[in-house]
């Protein structure tokens, strides 16, 4: 059936462009575009729990978000403890996986 219009639907896998902040993404490739003209490889693999400088960026981030919230213990964020997934479906898959007693066992 027809779904409310209020519910964004990700079993697509893809948002509704008026969602999406084109402008800055624009810019961001346009940056990564002239990086890989100067002979630097950004389309590699990275490491499993993601790049080390969006990890490092994304904790600070989380760090001063939290800090001065009642009832935390450590208001630290740290990198370690953070991963990326490619993806909700993935991050779920993960959760459901880990979670869930492993791989196959129905989760």
């Amino acid at each position: 059936g027809e779904q409310p219009e209020t519910m964004i639907d990700l079993l697509k896998g893809h948002p509704c462009p008026s969602h999406l902040p084109s402008q800055k993404l624009s810019k961001a490739l346009h940056r990564l575009s002239a990086r890989t003209e100067a002979g630097e490889l950004l389309l590699g693999y990275t490491p499993t729990e993601g790049p080390r400088a969006f990890r490092e960026a994304l904790s600070t981030f989380i760090s001063n978000r939290c800090s001065g919230d009642e009832g935390a213990r450590d208001n630290t964020c740290r990198m370690d403890g953070l991963f990326a997934t490619g993806g909700v479906s993935h991050g779920l898959d993960l959760a459901c996986a880990v979670f869930g007693g492993g791989a196959g066992n129905g989760a």
